[in-house]
């Protein structure tokens, strides 16, 4: 008796899971269909239209050289601030 429960309360949770697994397959194919339709009207537009799957962006490049440059302006602060520094000391002794 047990048992038969067992089973037929294993069959109901294969069956929601098969159900389950086809509407997803349902959603994929019909998501893949769109895809395709959007690639093709895409593709039929002139080129200067068009977009593009991978944009490519200049930001790991600008970063580098706005790093390199907000560095190279520190060094040079630091060593205006040394040469001030400098010059005011030896005019400070040599008073």
């Amino acid at each position: 008796m047990e048992e038969a429960k067992q089973k037929s309360e294993y069959k109901k949770t294969m069956q929601r899971a098969e159900e389950k697994k086809r509407t997803v397959r349902q959603t994929i194919e019909d998501m893949r269909e769109e895809y395709r339709s959007l690639h093709d009207r895409n593709n039929a537009l002139p080129a200067h239209i068009r977009l593009y799957k991978k944009v490519p962006t200049p930001w790991p490049t600008a970063i580098v050289k706005l790093s390199r440059k907000l560095q190279l302006k520190a060094k040079f602060h630091y060593a205006i601030q040394l040469a001030n520094q400098l010059a005011l000391s030896t005019s400070l002794a040599a008073r």
